[in-house]
Order: C-alpha cells, then structure tokens, then sequence
C-alpha cells in the first residue's frame, strides 16, 4: 500500500481577490436624480411648515390641517430615506473610483 499524501502545507486555497462593486445603471441614476429629489422634499417641508404655522392654521380648517400634518411626516421620512440611499451611493461611488 502507498502512504497517504501528508496534508501537512496544503492550507485552504487562497481566496480570489475581491472585485470592486459597480455602480449598476440603476445606482447611477439615482445618484443623478436624488439631489434634485432632496430638493424638492426640502421646499415641501418649508412650505407645509409655514402652512402648520399659519396663524389659526388649525382654526380654519381641521381636516386641512391634519393632511398637511400627515404629508409633512410623510416627506420628512422620504427626505431621510433619500438622504441614506445618496449617501450609501456616494460612498459606493467614491470606493469604486479608488
């Protein structure tokens, strides 16, 4: 019988190096669009803030009042979002680029 060949030296093979992330189509394009959006989220914010803080905003018209309130909520949390995903591209695209 033949030895068994020793498995001494033989570590686990060398891992391929890792290949940079690309920025897809889609990624490219958001970056492109997105600060036009924050844009945008910002002056609804503005307005609908100084349409909350109208003098008797509330008094005028409740239901009025309580839309612009859930809207103002609703941009605030889309202009967040919008924030993070342009960053997180930002990022990706500064990392591809070195």
């Amino acid at each position: 019988t033949t030895p068994a060949p020793s498995r001494k030296g033989r570590g686990a093979a060398p891992a391929p190096p890792a290949r940079a992330k690309k920025l897809s189509f889609k990624d490219k394009h958001a970056l492109e669009t997105l600060p036009g959006r924050i844009a945008e989220l910002e002056a609804e914010i503005a307005a609908l803030g100084a349409r909350l803080g109208a003098p008797g905003a509330f008094s005028r018209d409740r239901s009025s009042f309580e839309a612009d309130a859930a809207r103002l909520a609703a941009a605030r949390a889309e202009l967040e979002a919008a924030e993070t995903r342009w960053l997180e591209l930002e990022l990706l695209r500064e990392e591809t680029n070195s």
